[in-house]
């Protein structure tokens, strides 16, 4: 009784009401902070990303206000609204909109059907949950479409290329275009369409997993240095920090994957070594200092969590020379050590909660450490999947018994809708965004194919 009394309260205290199948918003304040720092962008006149705010209902019910308030809930908790450059709410300010939005948006999970993950014509994939059964048999096929559409619906929805989502398959589903054919071609012109877009109001963190994409597709699907993606990685570098990386700019962004300056900069050094000959045909002196400044980086940085330690076996593979030897033992040990009796890796395992985002925020420790599992987390499809890459990378062959209980525990664990279950570590309360999923799905199809593990599915010569 008394916990219901201090939800009802929250409620209550946030000025939500329920009517009819709604929760209410409050309208002053949100129309407010809209108008001051939103409708710029986003009013009647060519919103951008097809987000319009000036007209935007302030009850969240089973239509599209409750995903137009997600997105600005989102927008608002990374970093992305309002863009630098422009007026910015103070602390307090951007608190409060946040709170209200945070409250009224997880009233509305108990009230609403579950939007879908991703949805555009044509394609509708359910959102993610614990509860999805998985296949009896892995099924590459199923894993596949789940990335291609996912992919599609994002670039057709929101047109931000961003790490979770669009990001992520740019980065890892070129690799597959021998298995699978390329990716679909308007994710590509997505990217190079914002090569030529103003972009000064963008992260350093666009402007790298831009770049990488771009050096990706060139690498597997076109063969050859493209001139977009030589420009995006010179405008790429013109972001570069004194000390060698990239201003994360502290978002709350997914844990893990983009977490801090050290692994956006691993990203960098994975798109100036995928883009066909960049790197060796260098000869411009200003871009090869800063290549060597990002060596440098590496050379010094210590690993702040066992993460990062496995992360160092990519660096190593991508920038030989940089990792010492011994730092390499560090790393592979660290990972067989970390294995747990399923086969299976765990995330959670490889940081304290609370050291894993540049932003500590008390409610991420908070929600894990109150979990049933707390001290003792079980294995994800992230972690084992990425583990497997970093291996296989690394040199140890996919024959090795590890990797192979790895693979065993990837296809015992795959989802009815071919991806791979993971619940954010960002957004524990919201069920209906994990886009960790769809990272590690990525991540277990690079893992299956480095292994082997997965048949051609078009004719090869």
């Amino acid at each position: 009784m008394k916990a219901v009394c201090t939800v009802l309260c929250l409620l209550l205290s946030a000025g939500l009401a329920r009517a009819q199948g709604t929760v209410q918003l409050q309208p002053e304040m949100l129309s407010r902070f809209i108008g001051k720092y939103c409708s710029k962008c986003h009013g009647a006149n060519e919103p951008e990303a097809d987000l319009r705010l000036d007209n935007v209902s302030p009850q969240i019910s089973r239509d599209k206000t409750e995903r137009t308030w997600r997105r600005v809930l989102e927008a608002l908790r990374e970093g992305d609204m309002p863009p630098e450059g422009e007026p910015r709410p103070d602390a307090k300010e951007l608190k409060a909109v946040v709170d209200h939005l945070a409250i009224a948006i997880s009233r509305s999970t108990t009230l609403l059907e579950p939007l879908p993950q991703y949805k555009t014509a044509g394609i509708e994939i359910p959102h993610a949950t614990a509860d999805e059964p998985k296949l009896k048999r892995f099924s590459q096929e199923a894993a596949v479409k789940y990335l291609d559409d996912g992919a599609v619906a994002w670039v057709r929805t929101y047109k931000c290329i961003t790490c979770h989502s669009s990001g992520t398959y740019m980065a890892e589903r070129p690799g597959l275009t021998k298995m699978f054919g390329p990716p679909p071609v308007e994710v590509h012109k997505n990217f190079t369409d914002a090569v030529y877009i103003e972009s000064a109001d963008k992260g350093d963190f666009w402007f790298v997993w831009r770049t990488l994409g771009l050096a990706e597709w060139d690498k597997h699907v076109a063969g050859e240095l493209s001139d977009h993606t030589d420009k995006a990685l010179k405008e790429m570098f013109s972001r570069q920090q004194n000390n060698g990386a990239w201003n994360i700019a502290e978002r709350r962004i997914q844990i893990p994957h983009v977490i801090s300056e050290f692994e956006l900069a691993v990203q960098a050094a994975r798109a100036i070594t995928a883009a066909p000959g960049w790197l060796e045909k260098l000869e411009d002196e200003n871009l090869r200092q800063r290549v060597e400044r990002l060596r440098k980086y590496f050379r010094e940085y210590r690993p702040r969590n066992d993460y990062e330690l496995a992360l160092l076996l990519r660096v190593d593979t991508l920038l030989p020379g940089v990792v010492s030897p011994e730092q390499r033992r560090q790393s592979i040990g660290m990972l067989r050590r970390r294995q747990q009796e399923d086969g299976g890796w765990s995330t959670r395992r490889m940081s304290n909660v609370q050291d894993w985002s540049v932003v500590a925020d008390p409610r991420i420790a908070d929600a894990w450490q109150s979990r049933p599992d707390a001290n003792n987390p079980g294995s994800d499809a992230y972690m084992t999947a990425f583990a497997i890459v970093l291996l296989r990378e690394a040199g140890v062959p996919a024959t090795d018994e590890q990797i192979q209980e790895g693979i065993a525990w990837l296809k015992g664990n795959q989802r009815k809708s071919g991806r791979w279950w993971v619940q954010s570590l960002t957004y524990p309360g919201d069920n209906r965004r994990h886009f960790t999923t769809y990272i590690a799905t990525a991540q277990a199809l690079r893992a299956l194919h480095l292994c082997g593990e997965l048949e051609p599915a078009i004719a090869t010569e």
